[in-house]
């Protein structure tokens, strides 16, 4: 499973065994999926396991037609609210080349 300080590139998408799960909804995550065609899908939640498996499932409108392939990163926040301020600012950047930076460092320096 991808930490917040190990990078994973391509391949299937992973069981997260350490997901948020049973019992720890203090906790939340913003993750970044890569579809089939090599785009990127940045996503936050509070239960990691749940929505990952909603996305290879095909649950959610989103990702159903892009066929997500990958996880590529996740890090996790304190709140929803973080996760939710983050996902925001990454996805207003509208840069492909700053999402490859997070990904490739495994890290997201932009803070809630």
């Amino acid at each position: 499973m991808v930490q917040a300080d190990a990078p994973s590139y391509g391949g299937r998408l992973p069981d997260p065994q350490s997901g948020v799960g049973a019992g720890n909804k203090t906790m939340a995550w913003v993750y970044i999926l890569q579809t089939g065609s090599k785009k990127y899908y940045i996503g936050s939640t509070d239960d990691i396991t749940r929505r990952l498996r909603q996305h290879t499932k095909g649950d959610t409108a989103t990702t159903k037609r892009l066929k997500v392939h990958a996880l590529l990163l996740k890090q996790e926040y304190k709140t929803l609210q973080d996760a939710r301020s983050v996902e925001r600012k990454i996805k207003n950047l509208k840069r492909r080349d700053y999402v490859e930076k997070m990904i490739k460092e495994g890290y997201i320096k932009i803070q809630p």
